[in-house]
């Protein structure tokens, strides 16, 4: 991989540069250096935790901003979105990093009991079966996170 530090040598790199980065800075020149020349410094738990969760709901607000595009896909692409983004809502990473956030959790939680009535997907085109399945995702979630 080229980059623009390709000249200047490894020590110059570790001994100059990596000192006056902050975390986040560090963690992004990681991703442009070759593996052998990456800063091996390790991450206080809190920047894990914090960087974790920066990840994490900009993973989910991107999963929202495709399921309130309804124009654009149609409302049967639209209950498959809501579909994956309860499912991924499930996952261990999710489950941990959200239920860090006190109003990300009640918020998570209104939405997914909203979701969990029969009623809102009245005017949605969907087949029986798939309005079941959404609304079951949408209890294990309510139920998931309630539990933690």
């Amino acid at each position: 991989m080229d980059t623009l530090f390709r000249d200047v040598p490894c020590d110059v790199i570790r001994k100059f540069i990596l000192p006056c980065l902050d975390v986040e800075s560090s963690v992004n020149f990681n991703r442009i250096m070759p593996p052998y020349w990456r800063a091996s410094n390790r991450f206080k738990p809190k920047f894990c935790e914090n960087h974790e969760r920066a990840v994490v709901c900009a993973f989910f607000r991107d999963k929202l901003q495709r399921i309130t595009l309804i124009d654009m896909y149609g409302i049967k692409k639209r209950a498959m979105f809501i579909k994956q983004y309860f499912a991924a809502l499930n996952g261990p990473r999710a489950v941990y990093s959200l239920s860090q956030m006190p109003n990300m959790k009640k918020t998570l939680m209104a939405k997914s009991l909203d979701f969990s009535r029969d009623q809102t997907y009245d005017h949605f085109d969907i087949k029986i079966s798939t309005k079941r399945k959404l609304i079951k995702l949408a209890k294990k979630v309510y139920n998931t996170y309630e539990n933690c």
